[in-house]
């Protein structure tokens, strides 16, 4: 099965002005490499350091390529915004792809 991983874009504000890299999502590349050992194609988007526009357009170009029959994505409450924006486009362009959202954000702030 092909399964594509990924963290999308930080908000602005959510952003350290004096070190803009975040932390690699380390949940992901466990998830990642148990996919893998059980036989799964599975490719990684580490998207966080970009702005939401570079950070959709990365996402969508990995789709077209690789066709995954799932997505897992990985949010917070500094990244919901442009995950949310992404699963709404997925969901028209490819209704029939399931989508998986796992992370820290508690329900309340969806």
């Amino acid at each position: 099965m092909k399964i594509l991983l990924a963290t999308l874009s930080i908000e602005p504000a959510s952003r350290f002005e004096h070190n803009p890299n975040t932390a690699y999502p380390i949940g992901l590349a466990y998830i990642y490499s148990v996919l893998e050992k059980e036989g799964h194609e599975v490719k990684l988007l580490f998207l966080n350091n970009y702005d939401e526009d570079f950070s959709e357009k990365k996402l969508f170009e990995c789709f077209e390529m690789f066709k995954p029959e799932i997505i897992g994505f990985q949010i917070f409450s500094m990244n919901r915004v442009s995950t949310f924006n992404a699963i709404e486009k997925l969901k028209i362009c490819s209704p029939h792809t399931r989508i998986i959202v796992g992370g820290d954000t508690h329900i309340s702030n969806v």
